[in-house]
């Protein structure tokens, strides 16, 4: 069974120990896009809730914690049917202030056919709300400032049929990314860089409109 929550620090943790271990996002890929939110962005993890339909019909199938907010369709429980409600709890611990992008993008699926809703409340106050589309690759983010510390998250997420999942994103603000990542290379005695493109963002007739690129195609390097 693939572990698909985790990050590429996944594997180096196991073999120098987390502590000798840490991830730092940098930028994303390009501007106005998204990326995942990393598990030690929860303390704690999020506390998950599975329902087999609406949450108000009471009847709670599964309760687990899990290291951020991912639920792809292939790591579903077997007792979790097609349509159902997934909420996570828990705190979203910021360590710069600022504005910040949070939302959500799909997992791509071809033969998903179903529907799903996604709703992002933070501090009581309602961030982001997302739809899902077949095809759909861009983030669906709205907009928050965040003070240092942690801030009370919820996620309430519906499925109806064969949809592919959600999984929970942000896009910090650019300067304070890139400063956290030099930060980390500075103390690190060996840094990885991680660098390239995304399948979400180009591909062959995809109907993202960018700067850098035209319907899936890179348009600009510079």
């Amino acid at each position: 069974h693939r572990d698909l929550h985790s990050f590429p620090t996944r594997r180096s943790s196991d073999l120098f120990g987390a502590a000798n271990v840490s991830y730092s996002l940098g930028s994303t890929y390009v501007e106005n896009w998204s990326a995942p939110i990393p598990a030690d962005a929860f303390p704690g993890g999020l506390q998950a809730r599975y329902f087999p339909g609406p949450i108000s019909m009471g009847k709670l199938e599964i309760s687990r914690k899990e290291p951020r907010g991912y639920f792809y369709w292939e790591m579903r429980n077997p007792a979790t049917p097609d349509s159902f409600t997934l909420r996570w709890t828990g705190k979203l611990d910021i360590k710069t202030e600022g504005e910040y992008g949070l939302g959500f993008v799909w997992p791509y699926c071809e033969a998903c056919r179903g529907g799903a809703t996604a709703k992002l409340i933070v501090d009581g106050r309602d961030v982001s709300e997302a739809t899902y589309k077949l095809y759909g690759r861009a983030p669906q983010l709205g907009s928050m400032h965040l003070g240092v510390g942690p801030h009370d998250l919820r996620v309430e997420y519906m499925q109806h049929g064969e949809a592919p999942g959600v999984e929970l994103v942000w896009r910090p603000p650019a300067e304070a990314a890139l400063a956290e990542a030099l930060d980390a290379i500075k103390r690190a005695d060996v840094a990885v860089l991680c660098l390239g493109l995304n399948a979400k963002l180009e591909g062959e007739e995809s109907p993202i409109q960018i700067p850098g690129f035209d319907h899936g195609d890179r348009t600009d390097i510079g």
